[in-house]
């Protein structure tokens, strides 16, 4: 017996012949903890090892119903990074309150390897089991963003956020 956590492609998206979605006809084994715990335990050391700081990023934010959680992730940035974001403010490349640049200078070299393969993203799945996030659904928003909202995106608070995105998968 194994336990599944329901990998969708975002959380092993690198692997897709390995973990193809829910529906796939063979075992997900990136998704079991005798792959989850190891890999955890060596991305925490090159975290470390790379750069001074936590290992675990946790950030407050807005769950379902407006309700505040703290998220967890691995660090992918320096230590300190949601200090420099007000400075980064002119790079953003998105519209409304959302903040989003694609080449971060924030994001350390660790980070990347850790972003592009979504292994930042395991420590989510304590929030999964927390009742604070699901699999699938818009991703949490920060406080900040929540704020800056038009009154028809105060919807999406109507429902659990997720690790992934519906469109991702």
């Amino acid at each position: 017996n194994t336990v599944k956590f329901g990998c969708d492609r975002h959380i092993a998206r690198s692997s897709s012949a390995i973990c193809d979605g829910p529906s796939s006809p063979i075992d997900t084994p990136a998704c079991e903890p005798a792959i989850l715990i190891p890999t955890l335990l060596i991305a925490a050391i090159l975290i470390k090892l790379e750069s001074r700081g936590p290992v675990i990023y946790r950030s407050i934010r807005i769950g379902r119903g407006a309700r505040p959680f703290t998220f967890l992730k691995l660090r992918s940035m320096v230590d300190g990074a949601d200090q420099h974001r007000h400075k980064l403010s002119h790079l953003n490349e998105t519209d409304g309150p959302v903040f989003k640049i694609a080449a971060d200078p924030r994001v350390t070299r660790i980070g990347r390897l850790l972003r592009v393969t979504s292994i930042d993203e395991i420590p989510q799945l304590w929030n999964v089991l927390r009742g604070e996030m699901s699999l699938v659904g818009p991703r949490p928003p920060i406080a900040e963003e929540v704020v800056q909202y038009e009154p028809w995106q105060l919807r999406r608070l109507d429902v659990v956020p997720g690790i992934t995105c519906l469109w991702q998968i």
